[in-house]
């Protein structure tokens, strides 16, 4: 049975996407140096996980502005599957020959379920494929 190193990356990810990406294809280019060939992000990778929906007490109210600005921010960070920041994983993976998984805030913006924000999970395989793609909804209260 063949060995497989795997590399979870724990690092603090710029919320602005093209940065992500950018730190992102820099994370497994270098677990890839060193020998990974599986290569783990953690959830809402791209564009952070909504941590302060547990913390903000005012999160539940309809109107509140500094909550849809964060929510704003997330949803315009987010990526869209398939999309330009799709292709731009699938490529990060394939450079580097590594299997990626990666959390990510998908937006659906065609069809069913248009405007959902979901937190996914994808899987590219070191030919650049999208395997797999793992959705759940994004908390909207202390779920």
């Amino acid at each position: 049975m063949p060995r497989v190193r795997a590399a979870i990356v724990q690092a603090e990810v710029p919320v602005e996407l093209s940065a992500a990406l950018s730190q992102t294809r820099t994370l497994v280019q270098q677990a890839a140096a060193d020998g990974a060939g599986l290569v783990v992000f953690p959830e809402s990778w791209l564009s952070g996980y909504p941590a302060w929906l547990d913390v903000c007490r005012d999160a539940a109210l309809w109107d509140h502005a500094p909550v849809k600005a964060v929510y704003a921010r997330m949803v315009e960070n987010g990526i869209s599957i398939p999309g330009a920041a799709c292709d731009e994983l699938a490529a990060i993976a394939k450079a580097s020959a590594v299997t990626l998984v990666v959390g990510v805030n998908e937006r659906v913006e065609a069809g069913p379920g248009m405007g959902t924000l979901y937190n996914s999970v994808c899987t590219f395989g070191p030919d650049g494929a999208l395997l797999n793609r793992h959705r759940k909804l994004v908390p909207t209260f202390s779920e």
